[in-house]
């Protein structure tokens, strides 16, 4: 390796391979026979059973009272606490409160992120936040006040309350100086961010002629937690000057996936259109003069008018965009105008330029309403488009606040909705239910199916089998009920409300609640319970199986499949996993050595021991070694990157390369024995790789669990694969020997049976519950729920399997 960026290269592609390896080991058919398992594969696509449960905590606090200084825009969560940063301020301040008794998390009011160096951090009018919470880290788009940087800030909120300053990182996004502060040389002008997939976008508005980064889209990625590829982006806009000397700047918002821009070019005024499917303009009429509508206006005064809010249709489908000024002007998706809905001017009264984004439940938009210069009525303000009319209980009128500026939904309880607003009283931050505008989590409990099921009409289900509340336990109330409503929260007339049994349970089977509303919601009444700290619901349906439609926590019993990858670059694929092609009959410089599945499972990679990469189905090419690198020592497998679209490949020396989404992480500093396999962490951010004495090797969030070096084992190690949770892995030997660490279960191996061909591969199943190994003859063993799906002994192989994957 002549270059670092040679060496990190080669390591992605080892740990590609390995993993590749790790699911599993087969021979290539024909093109032929490859084109009957195809055959095969689509036709024996049927339906599946989803398990999922569902934990609903106990009910927050109603109020949380602001201290001095203390106001915020947009709020962020875990399941335990509530975080709000101060906005339009030269320093960048964290509050942080607890659910469950609305005090502060710290002794401090609140805590001062700055760099690391002493430089601060400014915010805007409308900061937004976002929390991952797989690993605690808040980030907040802000401005580098030492040099004028727009970027993202990280806030490690796991650390302990007496660390006084838990910065951890800021990624810059703009060029050094092309984002001067506003309003006195005090406020960031970036734009409230928002999420569209998993980026997240904020427009660096810069008054007068753009220059570098100025004026443009911002861009970070909420799976790599950097920079997205070639941001920051342009956004098509109508000639004149920009002009945002007051604050807050205008507010975008993400409309169908489509990022809506307001701009004030001197005295005209217009909403632009970016499109992140294309990194470029949005098909239409773009960019739309709203000059005649004064919005968005200098300052937000007059007329007011804050974020553009969805239109949608009868089903909840987004339409186009409505803004909430006088009369609630409406366009479609293309930017061309369309009639307001009816009612909807007398729902959605004009607000502030100050509000934030609205929040969808199903076919009903809520829109924050605050006041500011005469605007707005200190509100939330709810359209029902099924019913062509406000909701009921709303607007929802609120107290002990004033300015109120966003809704939040809360990730945890899907129908409790939270607001932000302005002064340091009793109510800054409060909550209520989305449908009787009362306390949340009180009544009856409120599931949605559109909480569980993952989206797309794929995941829809064709029939539900069954509803069981499995927390409070049934002898801890005296009896209970279900009512069904549609997911716009109407009773299903033609669907009786259901006791629950003894065993807290309800069959759904002969309701057929897929006719009446494919999401349904459930309101689940338990008499007798008092006030259960939590309550867990398990449901259980019936529908199509894909990858995309298993979200984590989710259970899934009669879709399982595998494929296997042979040496001369052959694919064999059995139950529900698809061929979408293979090298069969191509040239290949080095034999295929590992197969990686692509998030959905509707594509893989293929990789070869020279490190070149073959893309099929929905995986997409992001790179590779190919025959013309130098390596010191051949890849051996292929991982992909759970939480994105890339790849890396691993070498037999220990080294990584990544593509795409994929980050490198590291590489030993030595190995014991060659690397034979990689596995990614369930987040991606983070891998395994192992030797053939079975030393494991964990960089990014990956952790050891133990290894097999320096045992005695009977043959070498062949491959390695994380468990669901990326809490262990499983080893597999040349031999059948399985060893599994962590949280990783056994289920058994084919120590002391015979085996044709030597193992080369191990997969786990969806659940988790089970894994497959597969051999070098072509054959498959199946442990605990894994399912024997077929094999390739039987079959004529132009080479021997190498690998197994999903």
């Amino acid at each position: 390796m002549t270059t670092h960026q040679e060496a990190g290269r080669l390591r992605r592609s080892i740990i590609r391979s390995l993993l590749a390896v790790v699911i599993g080991a087969g021979l290539l058919l024909t093109a032929a026979a490859a084109a009957s398992q195809a055959a095969s594969a689509a036709t024996s696509s049927g339906t599946v059973t989803y398990t999922a449960q569902l934990n609903i905590p106990a009910p927050p606090v109603s109020n949380f009272a602001g201290s001095s200084g203390g106001d915020g825009w947009g709020l962020a969560f875990t399941p335990a606490a509530v975080y709000n940063v101060y906005h339009h301020s030269d320093i960048l301040q964290v509050a942080c409160h607890l659910q469950t008794d609305a005090s502060q998390c710290w002794s401090t009011a609140a805590k001062t992120i700055t760099d690391g160096g002493g430089s601060n951090f400014a915010t805007s009018g409308q900061p937004g936040l976002w929390i991952d919470q797989k690993t605690g880290d808040l980030y907040v788009y802000a401005t580098r006040t030492a040099d004028s940087t727009a970027g993202v800030v990280c806030i490690d909120t796991t650390q302990p309350a007496s660390v006084a300053d838990p910065f951890c990182g800021f990624t810059p996004l703009s060029a050094g100086g092309d984002a001067p502060l506003q309003d006195g040389s005090s406020i960031s002008g970036t734009s409230d961010p928002v999420v569209v997939g998993t980026n997240w976008y904020s427009f660096n508005y810069v008054t007068g002629a753009p220059t570098g980064t100025e004026d443009q889209l911002l861009c970070f990625s909420l799976t790599t937690f950097t920079a997205c590829p070639a941001q920051p982006y342009a956004v098509p806009y109508g000639s004149g000057t920009v002009s945002v000397n007051t604050f807050p700047a205008p507010a975008i918002a993400n409309i169908a996936g489509q990022l809506i821009v307001p701009m004030i070019l001197g005295s005209s005024s217009e909403l632009a259109c970016f499109s992140p499917a294309t990194d470029g303009a949005c098909a239409g009429s773009w960019p739309i003069s709203t000059t005649s509508l004064t919005y968005p206006e200098p300052g937000n005064l007059g007329t007011g008018g804050g974020t553009v809010f969805p239109l949608l249709d009868a089903s909840g489908s987004t339409t186009g965009f409505c803004i909430p000024i006088v009369n609630d002007p409406c366009f479609d998706t293309a930017g061309d105008p369309v009639t307001t809905p009816a009612g909807l001017a007398a729902a959605v009264t004009p607000n502030a330029g100050w509000d934030g984004a609205a929040v969808v439940i199903g076919a009903r938009v809520y829109v924050p309403g605050g006041t500011f210069s005469g605007q707005g009525t200190q509100s939330v303000n709810c359209y029902d488009y099924s019913a062509g009319a406000t909701c009921a209980n709303f607007p929802k009128a609120l107290s002990n606040l004033s300015l109120l500026y966003t809704v939040n939904v809360d990730p945890q309880r899907p129908t409790c909705l939270w607001v932000n607003s302005d002064g340091q009283l009793a109510g800054e931050i409060q909550n209520f239910d989305a449908y009787t505008g009362g306390p949340c989590g009180q009544g009856p409990i409120r599931v949605l199916a559109a909480s569980i099921v993952a989206p797309g009409n794929v995941c829809i289900p064709a029939n539900y089998t069954s509803l069981q509340v499995t927390v409070p336990a049934r002898n801890q109330y005296t009896s209970g009920s279900v009512q069904f409503e549609d997911f716009n929260g109407d009773p299903l007339p033609t669907i009786p409300n259901e006791p629950l049994d003894s065993t807290g349970s309800v069959d759904l089977t002969p309701l057929d609640l897929s006719a009446a509303s494919p999401l349904p919601q459930f309101l689940i009444t338990l008499n007798g319970a008092g006030s259960p700290p939590e309550v867990d619901v398990k449901l259980t349906w019936v529908g199509q199986y894909s990858d995309s439609c298993v979200s984590s926590g989710q259970t899934v019993t009669g879709g399982q499949g595998y494929r296997l990858g042979a040496r001369d670059g052959g694919v064999f694929d059995f139950g529900q996993s698809a061929y979408y092609g293979s090298m069969t009959g191509k040239h290949l410089n080095g034999p295929e050595v590992g197969i990686a599945s692509t998030t959905d499972g509707a594509g893989y990679w293929l990789a070869a021991s020279d490190g070149g990469v073959f893309a099929f189905g929905d995986a997409t090419f992001d790179g590779s070694l190919g025959a013309n690198a130098h390596l010191n020592a051949p890849i051996v497998g292929i991982a992909s990157d759970p939480a994105g679209s890339g790849y890396w490949l691993v070498g037999a020396d220990g080294g990584v390369f990544s593509y795409g989404s994929a980050l490198f992480h590291g590489v030993p500093a030595a190995i014991t024995a060659p690397i034979v396999g990689i596995a990614a962490t369930p987040s991606g951010n983070g891998y395994w790789l192992v030797g053939s004495d079975g030393n494991v090797y964990p960089f990014g969030d990956a952790v050891s669990y133990g290894s097999e070096h320096g045992k005695s084992i009977a043959a070498p190690i062949v491959g390695i694969a994380s468990s669901n949770s990326g809490k262990g892995y499983t080893l597999v030997g040349a031999d059948g020997g399985v060893f599994a660490f962590g949280d990783a279960p056994f289920y058994g191996s084919m120590v002391g049976k015979h085996l044709a061909g030597v193992a080369v591969g191990i997969t786990v199943t969806p659940s988790g519950q089970g894994y497959w190994l597969d051999a070098a003859d072509g054959g498959v063993f199946a442990f605990g729920d894994a399912q024997f799906l077929g094999c390739m002994v039987t079959s004529p192989l132009n080479a021997p399997l190498d690998s197994i994957g999903g």
